[in-house]
């Protein structure tokens, strides 16, 4: 048996519990008018933007496959995404759109992710182990699938008149719920100890968190259309992101 079997234990294939939290740090969304004939377009700066970074948190159960192998089975749930967009356009960018907005306008929604993944890591043979006392540090590669659940909330634009200072919210959609498929890789550093069950790490990830939508349903509460309900396209986009990822290993039989 090597040095580093004895510090990990990979001669038992255990049961491994983990426990995490992290930061997700977020990429631009794809988040563009579906419809410029329908809504008011800002032809220079469009829609998509960044969504707002965000802590999570999550659990996970893995099943030691081999010396070098683990699959398992991943929940993870972060905080409330924030999206705002703020424009600025001239008249010929709203003609033809069936919502009337003042020149100056900002919309805004909210994201709500959660992620169940089957996943497996992979760890690096031994001659990428540095062994410190009672520590044992080695590098593992994971991959990752199954579903992003993203609720895409509070869908609305908030238009301005700077000249006679007012304010409409306009241009709401319900809220939407929208299952489908989400995959990350990552990259952790492990160090396990010869004298505890617990290990410890850190992880560098990205995730594909998959696809949000607004509802089709709409309430449009500008001075011509005062408050009628429209059924018009959906404004989507996917949630990508990087993260950092701190995380607590449990091995037990």
């Amino acid at each position: 048996m090597s040095q580093s079997q004895k510090l990990t234990g990979t001669q038992d294939y255990r049961w491994h519990s983990y426990a995490y939290s992290g930061y997700a740090w977020s990429r631009f969304a794809g988040f563009v008018n579906p419809d410029p004939i329908t809504f008011q377009v800002d032809s220079i700066a469009g829609d998509d933007n960044v969504l707002r970074n965000v802590p999570f948190v999550g659990l996970a159960l893995h099943r030691r496959l081999c010396a070098f192998l683990e699959f398992g089975f991943s929940y993870d749930s972060y905080a409330v995404f924030a999206y705002q967009k703020y424009h600025l356009i001239s008249p010929s960018d709203a003609e033809g759109s069936i919502e009337l907005l003042y020149p100056e306008y900002q919309r805004q929604f909210s994201l709500q992710h959660q992620a169940v993944m089957c996943e497996s890591f992979l760890k690096f043979p031994e001659q990428f182990e540095v062994i410190a006392g009672n520590l044992l540090v080695y590098p593992v590669f994971g991959v990752a699938v199954g579903v992003g659940i993203n609720n895409m909330m509070g869908f609305q634009t908030i238009t301005y008149d700077f000249v006679s200072d007012t304010t409409d919210v306009t241009t709401i959609a319900n809220n939407r719920i929208v299952k489908s498929l989400a995959w990350r890789f990552e990259f952790a550093i492990n160090f396990a100890s010869a004298n505890s069950n617990l290990d410890f790490g850190f992880s560098y990830r990205y995730e594909h968190g998959g696809k949000f939508a607004s509802g089709q349903k709409y309430m449009l509460n500008d001075v011509i259309n005062q408050g009628s309900i429209y059924n018009l396209s959906a404004w989507t986009g996917v949630l990508k992101t990087h993260q950092l990822k701190l995380y607590i290993n449990v091995n037990f039989d």
